[in-house]
C-alpha cells in the first residue's frame, strides 16, 4: 500500500482529503504545517506528498525549499501543491523548486486521483 503525506493547516480539509485517499486505497499520513510535514517526510518517507502552499509557521513553499536544499534524497518523491493560490504568478513563483504538479482548490477529485495514479505508476 502506498503512503501519501497530506500537509494542510485546515483540519477539516485534511480529514476530507484523507477520506478520499483512504477510499482510493492509500495509507494517509497527516501534517498540520510545513515544519511537521518536513519531519513526516524524513521519518516516514512517503511515496507522494500533497501540500498546501500558504500555511502559518512554515509554508508549503518553505517546506519544499528546505526539502530540496537539505534532503536531496527526496527529489524524486512526487510533490503536488494543492492550493487556493490559483493566479499564474503564484504558480510561476514555485517553478524553481520543481513541484511535480500544481493543482488548485476547490479540488477536482477526479483530476487529483488521475494525477496520483499517474505519478505513482511512473
Amino acid at each position: 500500500m502506498k503512503n501519501i503525506l497530506c500537509v494542510d493547516d485546515e483540519p477539516e480539509f485534511r480529514a476530507m482529503l484523507g477520506q478520499f485517499l483512504t477510499k482510493w486505497g492509500f495509507q494517509v499520513i497527516e501534517a498540520c504545517d510545513g515544519a511537521d510535514g518536513l519531519t513526516q517526510i524524513v521519518e516516514r518517507e512517503p511515496d507522494l506528498v500533497i501540500c498546501d502552499r500558504k500555511m502559518p509557521k512554515v509554508s508549503g513553499y518553505a517546506m519544499l525549499e528546505l526539502l530540496r536544499e537539505k534532503y536531496p534524497q527526496f527529489n524524486e518523491t512526487p510533490f503536488i501543491f494543492l492550493t487556493a493560490l490559483s493566479d499564474h504568478r503564484d504558480r510561476n513563483a514555485v517553478e524553481e523548486l520543481h513541484p511535480t504538479r500544481y493543482l488548485t482548490k476547490p479540488v477536482d477529485f477526479t483530476a487529483l486521483h488521475a494525477s496520483i495514479d499517474e505519478l505513482l505508476a511512473a
